[in-house]
């Protein structure tokens, strides 16, 4: 363990912040009060790969045809539901966009 006043903590910061990487505990003690300086991860982060390109996965995912036919049979169910929200959510569905693929699969 490594004890030590706050003044030799600013001196000698950069080999603390080494020696607790690698383990060691480090102790820091100033009017009475001691603080312990500890890595919270040893792992290095991954590399930052940007921001995300839209399309990247264009012709590599298929959506059926019939995508959404087994919610019409939860909506049937939940349209008995006293109070439900079914009619307002199928409103909003059909009233959305629709993109076609612009090089269709035959």
């Amino acid at each position: 363990m490594i004890q030590l006043s706050v003044t030799e903590a600013q001196e000698r910061f950069p080999d603390l912040l080494v020696a607790a990487r690698a383990g060691e505990v480090v102790e820091i003690q100033e009017n009475g009060c001691a603080f312990r300086l500890t890595a919270v991860s040893s792992r290095a982060r991954p590399p930052a790969t940007g921001v995300p390109k839209a399309g990247r996965l264009k012709g590599q995912l298929v959506v059926p045809d019939d995508f959404d036919e087994p919610l019409e049979q939860v909506c049937a169910a939940l349209a008995k539901i006293p109070g439900s929200m079914v009619e307002d959510f199928r409103r909003e569905r059909d009233e959305r966009p629709v993109f076609a693929p612009e090089n269709p699969t035959p």
